[in-house]
């Protein structure tokens, strides 16, 4: 199944958490370097998988199979370093790139939700989750996050331990300006 485009939103949220593209572009970039390709091979070295497909997917084991292909317009992430270059990039490759889409996927999981897709989003300690976290979160485990409606309160908290809701004219109070002067 190919996995919805991102929206907007769920992008600009991604691009906000630096360790999270940062994870992504780093194993990017191993991925690419620990893969053969044609490009950086020495001009030396034949490759005999085209003249020769039988023998080499004879010789080939299930630890030695491919990575997902890469599409032809995949980003060399080594050349890109800023947090608007990667995210760009990530942008276009997400949706033609089964190796792109895999590793946002997998790291989003990983670091963003500790690795813990298995639990409602609220037992990670997250109480109003932004939206393009909650599409990242119903993207991965298939659930939606379901926000306590507005005016009500969350019944797993109990009321004391809930923050007290100050009027505008308690605030303005506090800083001495409740006179309106």
């Amino acid at each position: 199944m190919v996995s919805p485009a991102p929206p907007a939103y769920a992008w600009d949220w991604l691009a906000r958490q630096r360790v999270v593209w940062q994870e992504i572009r780093r194993r990017l970039i191993v991925a690419c370097e620990s893969r053969p390709d044609v490009s950086t091979r020495p001009g030396d070295v034949p490759d005999w998988s085209a003249e020769h497909p039988d023998v080499v997917a004879a010789r080939r084991t299930p630890a030695s199979d491919p990575p997902p292909a890469r599409s032809e317009a995949a980003h060399d992430y080594r050349a890109l370093g800023t947090r608007a270059e990667v995210v760009a990039a990530l942008r276009l490759d997400y949706r033609s790139d089964a190796q792109v889409r895999a590793t946002v996927d997998t790291v989003v999981g990983e670091v963003a939700f500790l690795g813990r897709l298995d639990v409602p989003l609220s037992e990670l300690g997250v109480r109003s989750a932004p939206r393009g976290m909650q599409w990242w979160w119903s993207q991965l485990t298939g659930l939606r996050s379901e926000p306590a409606p507005s005016g009500e309160q969350d019944v797993s908290e109990p009321p004391s331990s809930l923050p007290l809701q100050l009027r505008l004219v308690d605030v303005l109070a506090g800083y001495g300006d409740a006179t309106g002067h």
